[in-house]
């Protein structure tokens, strides 16, 4: 199988070798493309330029790990590695899909490895910091969250999603943001050579922790 890896930023990852094929993002999507979903999902008298804004103004009163918009100035779908390509697999897609244009264009069939709640909520990539932020952003939070799920589910392409727990996996059934998906679950792999299972007894001993610790 030929893959090929498509990125944002200078440099790519350097687990990648010479036989992979890996482009930079450096398009932007059309803006007729762009407002016509925004008007569809948000709502006429909500444009990105006016979320954007918002979040603008309240990013700095935020308490999270991260947070993101799902909206970006790059069209995937015009990039010649995505045009020749059979399979889209996603993964961390902040600030490189945006959503409108993607999910309303996109034809060909995508895998998408979710590495964490974002696709979820709205703004924030975690669940506590949804409720650790209500009050400042409850209501952009509210209206993100019913724009990427309607995004989502006006898809014409098929969708499997994979999740590196069944915990997550089920919070995503569970919720119903994306329709119908076929659902797997394939953790992240560990190099048993590097790391081993001990029991908190050994692992007191080689590093000189009093038994009596917890």
């Amino acid at each position: 199988v030929d893959s090929s890896f498509l990125h944002i930023g200078p440099q790519p990852p350097a687990c990648f070798d010479s036989s992979t094929q890996i482009a930079s993002l450096n398009e932007a999507p059309p803006k007729s493309r762009i407002k016509s979903a925004l008007k569809k999902y948000l709502g006429i008298q909500t444009s990105r330029e006016t979320i954007t804004a918002q979040y603008t103004v309240l990013k700095n009163q935020f308490i999270s790990e991260y947070h993101s918009l799902p909206f970006a100035d790059y069209d995937i779908l015009n990039n010649p590695l995505v045009l020749n390509a059979d399979i889209i697999h996603l993964h961390w897609v902040a600030g490189m899909i945006d959503y409108a244009s993607f999910f309303g264009n996109n034809k060909k069939p995508v895998v998408w490895t979710v590495h964490d709640m974002n696709v979820l909520q709205g703004l924030f990539h975690y669940k506590d910091d949804v409720e650790r932020n209500k009050i400042v952003a409850g209501k952009i939070e509210d209206k993100l969250k019913r724009f990427k799920s309607n995004a989502i589910k006006s898809r014409d392409f098929k969708l499997a999603v994979v999740t590196p727990s069944k915990w997550l996996l089920r919070e995503i059934e569970k919720r119903n943001a994306f329709g119908k998906f076929a659902g797997h679950c394939i953790p992240n792999p560990i190099n048993t050579l590097l790391f081993s299972r001990n029991t908190n007894e050994v692992f007191k001993r080689k590093n000189n922790i009093p038994e009596t610790s917890l």
